[in-house]
């Protein structure tokens, strides 16, 4: 279709005026003629992603971008103070007069100690965490004390009581020694000399005096011997770096010191990211711009600017709270590994080095709404509030690590405690702030990323929007996980904490709630994607009829409520592989064969089954341009309230699908191809490629595949690949921007 051209160039007083209005106009226009014809596709012939609103629902696409901009308003300037000046070892914040406090300290003015030692076994009652007791390991020496009853904080070394994590002995050359009684606070780590590293998969196998320890699993010399690690300057042995290596998160805004997570603001900076400035401090270049310039793609804080650099904004506005750090950073400080609850680290040449885990989405996402230009440093302007919770990290491997921190109380079960943890922050958040009670929660944001997290939100937080990985719809839910420690169905009381139980404090209506909430994509390394046709790649004849790879756990029969089981019980039978060209098993099975994103590319359908709850394998398979078979009765897809799941997806209920085969065979060949096409319409809603992190190294990956491939594509093949495209555009982030708009009142 033809636009018109706005003839408006007259009626303003400058030519650049003019282009503004005709640009502005014609995206209108464009926008609207697409929210009419787009929702229900394209014409057959017509391929690629240049729609910006192809096959949304709603009106929050087409709403958003049609706006008018708003201008920036003046910055909010702390003016309270905190009590002890938080003690020099925590920050003030300086908007509402109270503490975020580092690992090690608590209290309102970070004035208590807060330790959290290292130990064998969390305690079954009481407040204070239980210390380790006496550095004698022949206690740990068999049958006593099974490893597999232990946590894995148990140390034979020296314990840094402010994290639980174990180092080398104080008496080693690369020992831990603490501060001596009487330092002074006001450091990140309190202590003389930080060590090196002892995990518990580097735990010595025996004592000094040659006896087992049936803890370790690393031998003696290893660590202790001339070539040591605690010994040598050069070891011949490695531990894995722990908390010891460099990790970096939010960066700070180049405006303080990352400790692990928590952000230590330099002077007159305050905020979870040091964003905020106290009253009369001026803006000043961060050290982005100076000493670390390696950190600078990452240092991006557009609410931060003063009104003039910020310029024009859209809505929705967000503000993201600043509460306590109990809920986000000192997670961070408290996880275990490098890679743990991050999308990045750096190395010691300062390169960044992007994190492979499952739930990193968690603090991706929250980073994401610092860094946006949505965000606002001023609530009362703000149209949501953003919640940041780090549950999933908190659940693994924080609760599992060793005695804490518990929510509240020594209570077993991480999904239990996980719901203290939501109900404890809505208290936080009510008591300081007055923003929950103007519309009871309506527009407050939280996320929950663990497998069935939207199932036990407490009913506290019901009312707010849930972001989650798990749209399951049926009422009077019970857990479907096969790992007993998730269950979030298993009732649980204390006589102080929990007098009336858990299940008193969770929703029995439905997880997910399509009027409210939404279920987002997973976040991905940028390499994930490498032979995806939708990547620049050319796109490949589809050999495979379906595809499946993932865990089984065949003597598990509660995982994945036994689908996924069965299926391979069946698959076997009927050799699906060899008759009807199904591809289908655990990641050993797949030992020998391409990797997972070439079998994507190469497969007509694959396969979303449930597994804990969650799974990522429908937008896997849309990000590949391979067609979703979505096997999760009563359960809401990605972006299932955005996106018709009947316009990208086939679905199949657990009874049919030992008819799998037939199923699939018998869906016509140009059903196939509008399902095709379709992806390749929307695909981008499924990747986070507005992310400074994964979004140049995708961007990097598409433009080095289309001059690499260029012109070889066979235009006979779909979903077509896009031939040029900005990737910050047109993403998952954007995507949940447009859909909150939709959700403002017209």
């Amino acid at each position: 279709m033809t636009l018109p051209r706005l003839l408006v160039v007259e009626e303003y007083n400058s030519l650049q005026q003019a282009r503004d209005s005709i640009a502005l106009g014609y995206r209108r226009v464009s926008t609207a003629v697409e929210s009419l014809s787009l929702t229900f596709g394209r014409a057959d012939g017509d391929t690629g992603y240049s729609a910006p609103c192809a096959l949304l629902k709603g009106r929050g696409c087409p709403a958003y971008h049609s706006q008018e901009p708003i201008p920036s308003g003046a910055l909010p300037r702390g003016n309270k103070s905190c009590i002890l000046d938080c003690n020099h070892v925590g920050t003030c914040v300086a908007t509402a007069g109270f503490c975020q406090c580092p690992m090690g300290w608590t209290g309102d003015g970070c004035h208590i100690r807060l330790r959290r030692p290292c130990t064998n076994k969390p305690r079954s009652w009481g407040l204070e965490q239980i210390d380790p007791g006496p550095e004698n390991l022949t206690a740990y020496r068999p049958p006593n004390n099974p490893f597999w009853s232990s946590k894995a904080a148990m140390c034979s070394g020296a314990c840094d009581k402010d994290m639980g994590m174990c180092y080398c002995p104080s008496h080693t050359p690369f020992g831990h020694i603490p501060a001596g009684e009487g330092s002074l606070p006001g450091k990140y780590v309190l202590a003389r000399r930080v060590g090196r590293p002892m995990g518990h998969a580097c735990q010595p196998n025996k004592d000094e005096e040659n006896q087992p320890i049936n803890f370790g699993m690393t031998e003696r010399d290893w660590l202790y011997g001339a070539k040591g690690w605690c010994m040598a300057e050069e070891p011949e042995h490695r531990c894995s770096c722990f908390k010891a290596c460099r990790v970096q998160n939010m960066q700070c805004n180049g405006h303080g010191e990352c400790q692990q997570g928590y952000c230590k603001c330099q002077d007159g900076w305050f905020g979870q990211d040091c964003a905020y400035r106290v009253q009369g401090v001026p803006d000043s270049p961060g050290m982005d711009n100076s000493t670390r310039p390696w950190i600078k793609q990452f240092v991006h804080t557009p609410a931060a600017r003063e009104p003039g650099a910020r310029g024009p904004r859209l809505r929705p506005l967000i503000w993201v709270y600043e509460l306590p750090t109990d809920y986000s950073s000192l997670m961070l400080q408290y996880r275990v590994e490098r890679d743990h609850c991050v999308t990045r680290t750096f190395s010691d040449d300062n390169s960044t080095v992007e994190a492979v885990r499952v739930y990193q989405l968690e603090m991706g996402l929250h980073e994401m709404m610092l860094q946006s230009s949505h965000r606002t440093l001023d609530p009362e302007e703000a149209d949501f509030f953003y919640v940041p919770l780090y549950t999933a990290c908190y659940i693994q491997p924080v609760v599992t690590w060793g005695d804490g921190p518990f929510y509240y109380g020594p209570i077993p079960g991480r999904t239990i405690q996980a719901t203290g943890f939501m109900e404890e922050a809505y208290h936080q958040l009510r008591s300081r702030y007055p923003y929950w009670d103007r519309k009871g929660g309506r527009d407050h944001i939280i996320y929950v990323p663990h497998d069935e997290a939207s199932c036990y939100v407490p009913k506290a937080l019901r009312s707010a929007i849930i972001l989650s990985h798990w749209g399951r719809q049926d009422s009077n839910h019970t857990s479907w996980t096969g790992h007993a420690p998730d269950n979030y169905s298993v009732e649980a009381r204390d006589p102080l904490w929990l007098p009336k139980g858990h299940l008193h404090r969770i929703n029995r209506g439905p997880c997910f709630d399509a009027e409210k909430d939404l279920v987002l994509p997973d976040l991905h390394n940028s390499h994930f994607h490498a032979h995806s046709p939708l990547m620049g790649n050319p796109t490949v004849h589809r050999k495979w009829l379906a595809l499946f790879k993932g865990r089984l756990q065949m003597k598990n029969l509660p995982y994945s409520q036994g689908v996924r089981q069965k299926i391979a019980l069946v698959s076997r039978e009927e050799d699906w592989l060899n008759n009807h060209g199904i591809l289908y098993g655990d990641h050993e099975a797949f030992d020998g064969l391409p990797s997972y994103s070439q079998l994507m590319s190469e497969s007509t359908f694959c396969l979303a089954i449930i597994g804990d709850g969650y799974t990522s394998r429908y937008e896997d398979a849309i990000t590949h341009g391979c067609i979703p078979v979505v096997i999760m009765d009563n359960v809401s897809p990605t972006l299932g309230t955005i996106i018709n799941e009947a316009d990208i997806s086939v679905r199949v209920a657990f009874k049919d699908v030992e008819r799998l085969p037939q199923i699939l065979k018998a869906i016509p060949r140009d059903e196939i191809e509008r399902l095709q096409r379709n992806i390749g319409r929307v695909w981008r809603r499924f990747l986070w490629s507005s992310y400074p992190l994964t979004g140049p190294l995708l961007q990097a990956q598409l433009d080095a595949n289309l001059a690499r491939f260029n012109g070889t594509e066979d235009p006979s093949l779909l979903p077509a690949r896009d031939t040029a495209h900005d990737m910050s555009q047109g993403d998952a982030f954007q995507t949940l921007m447009e859909w909150l708009y939709g959700r403002m009142d017209p």
